[in-house]
């Protein structure tokens, strides 16, 4: 038996054999796949891989091994909370965004992959990512837009804000497992009130979802996410309401801002923007085509007039 990973190669022939891979997660997805989870195979392998300290995707070419009994308890331990709709992110205590790992914690929201779309958004605008820029990135969570846009840009440096505490010290662990540490600071504040101007690009993914819209919201979610974090009142746009108005002092003129935004909410926040003083806003759609963030700047710079971002965006 493999003591670290709780494995006995092959069948072999010891007589004490608590159960098999393949029997494992036969019987673990059965169950999740009844109980609704999304994604029950899936689930499954991640869930075994944890407990067994071995990568889920070994594990296909693994299932006449024998997992030992102490590693069957705390496989079925991790199994049953996933039943109770604990997310796999949370039970395992990381998640990948953007090909690097982050820690979770209770003070930060757990990174989607709906989010990427913001990345992508920014980095199509960069016409040379290997100039120098500096980024601010507000309610910085657990730091996964910050890190990904460090990993992205060689020489920009960045600051991560966040009104919680618990939630920077996740964010800097994030930051040291990724090597980024020594290109970013993390400032506790609320938003922006603690920051001067000048920031090259100044990104925001806020609380959007809408308080009335709680109840349609998944356990995974409403009962594992912050409720900061979450909800931005009644409507959704409480955070945009107090971003807006402070972001043509944060960002330089041909500075850009990137907003994450919920399902129909591009109209709103883009009159929110506009208001603010921003003239040229364009609405980016993530791979669902859902109109996922919107990309503002108060001029365009010559060198980008041409490319995209000179066409104000038109509200639905």
């Amino acid at each position: 038996m493999d003591a670290k990973s709780g494995l006995v190669d092959g069948p072999g022939p010891t007589p004490e054999p608590e159960a098999r891979v393949s029997d494992l997660l036969r019987d673990a997805a059965a169950r999740l796949g009844k109980a609704g989870t999304g994604a029950p195979r899936l689930d499954a392998r991640c869930l075994l891989g944890h407990a067994l300290g071995r990568d889920p995707a070994s594990l296909a070419t693994r299932g006449n091994d024998v997992v030992a009994r102490d590693a069957v308890r705390r496989f079925r331990r991790l199994v049953s909370r996933r039943l109770a709709r604990e997310p796999v992110s949370r039970i395992v205590g990381a998640r990948e965004f953007w090909s690097l790992t982050f820690e979770l914690g209770d003070a930060v929201f757990d990174p989607r992959s709906d989010s990427e779309a913001l990345v992508e958004a920014i980095l199509s605008t960069a016409p040379d990512r290997e100039a120098p820029a500096r980024l601010l990135d507000l309610g910085t969570g657990s730091g996964c837009l910050l890190a990904a846009l460090l990993g992205e840009l060689p020489n920009a440096t960045g600051i991560g804000v966040d009104v919680d505490p618990a939630a920077l010290r996740v964010a800097r662990r994030n930051l040291v497992r990724n090597g980024l540490r020594g290109r970013a600071r993390l400032v506790c504040a609320n938003w922006g009130d603690a920051m001067g101007g000048g920031f090259d690009i100044v990104v925001a993914n806020p609380p959007y979802v809408a308080v009335r819209d709680m109840d349609g919201l998944a356990p995974e979610v409403v009962d594992h996410d912050p409720r900061r974090a979450l909800f931005g009142g009644r409507d959704g746009l409480d955070a945009y309401r107090e971003i807006a108005p402070d972001l043509c002092r944060l960002v330089r003129p041909t500075g850009l801002v990137a907003l994450e935004i919920g399902r129909g909410q591009a109209g709103s926040v883009a009159a929110l923007l506009r208001g603010a003083g921003f003239a040229a806003i364009e609405s980016r759609r993530d791979l669902a085509g859902v109109e996922r963030c919107l990309l503002a700047r108060q001029r365009i710079p010559k060198s980008q007039a041409k490319k995209g971002l000179g066409m104000a965006f038109q509200g639905r």
